[in-house]
């Protein structure tokens, strides 16, 4: 692989990560969604330099018709079937909300219905070139994509490289938070994991979803932080043996809301 290309790669992981848009778990771009990505312009422009690639990554998908798959190929055919379609791809999404719609049953109503549908919908198709075909970003939800473009327009107006790989940091971004924290005792490590594949699809969907929070465009998870509450607080209430994770969940406004009513909002969550 041209060296060219793998410095690009290595620079735009960097930034994604520095950034707090890198991880599918929660919605954004992992290292084989970024490499597919990149591999495409490079198809366009094989002889650009680094920078140059760089630029035109950011140029490419600020402009692209999302929707539209990002493939490197044209689709392959295997007994005369597609092995990734649009229709087998909402299919998975349905199958992957309904769990949601199952828990939340008794709350089910044409608005709920309708906001699961959008989110069972295409939001960034990038596809794999190799056998079995599949999306390398399933797990992206429609709001988390404006995250993601709002990072590739930070990229694109960066002209300072060092402050652009830097990043800003995730507290400086927003003026409004959550702070998600799980603690549980050490050994039990594998329950904060799960904790926090849950906040994508629960919190941050009620959070964007509910007309109670019609103020909040969208909201933007962070990645996994260390602070001095997981051995203060946390053991406090759980004792020395505590394991804890926190995240910092950064909520884009519409308008302006006071504290008061804010506070106000939040209470439907209790």
């Amino acid at each position: 692989m041209p060296i060219t290309f793998c410095n690009a790669l290595i620079a735009l992981k960097i930034w994604a990560k520095n950034n707090s848009i890198y991880g599918n778990i929660n919605g954004f771009l992992n290292g084989a969604a970024l490499t597919l990505l990149l591999a495409k312009v490079f198809l366009f422009y094989p002889n650009a330099s680094t920078i140059a690639l760089i630029e035109r990554f950011f140029l490419t998908y600020l402009t692209w018709n999302w929707p539209t798959p990002v493939r490197l190929k044209n689709p392959e055919k295997m007994n005369g079937i597609h092995i990734w379609s649009i229709a087998k791809e909402i299919s998975a999404k349905e199958n992957n909300i309904k769990p949601i719609n199952d828990l939340f049953g008794n709350l089910r109503n044409k608005g709920t219905a309708t906001r699961l549908l959008n989110h069972s919908k295409l939001i960034m198709p990038i596809i794999t070139p190799i056998y079995p075909e599949q999306s390398a970003a399933f797990n992206g939800l429609k709001k988390l994509r404006d995250v993601n473009i709002v990072g590739l327009k930070t990229g694109a107006i960066e002209k300072a490289w060092e402050r652009w790989i830097k990043g800003i940091k995730f507290e400086e971004k927003y003026e409004h938070f959550i702070l998600a924290v799980c603690a549980t005792k050490i050994g039990n490590e594998h329950f904060c994991g799960y904790a926090s594949t849950k906040l994508k699809l629960h919190l941050i969907w009620t959070i964007e979803e509910k007309n109670e929070f019609n103020q909040v465009e969208y909201c933007h998870i962070s990645n996994l932080m260390k602070e001095d509450f997981c051995k203060g607080e946390a053991a406090k209430l759980l004792g020395n043996d505590t394991y804890c994770e926190i995240r910092l969940i950064g909520m884009q406004l519409l308008g302006e809301l006071d504290k008061s009513e804010m506070e106000e909002r939040f209470e439907v969550l209790d």
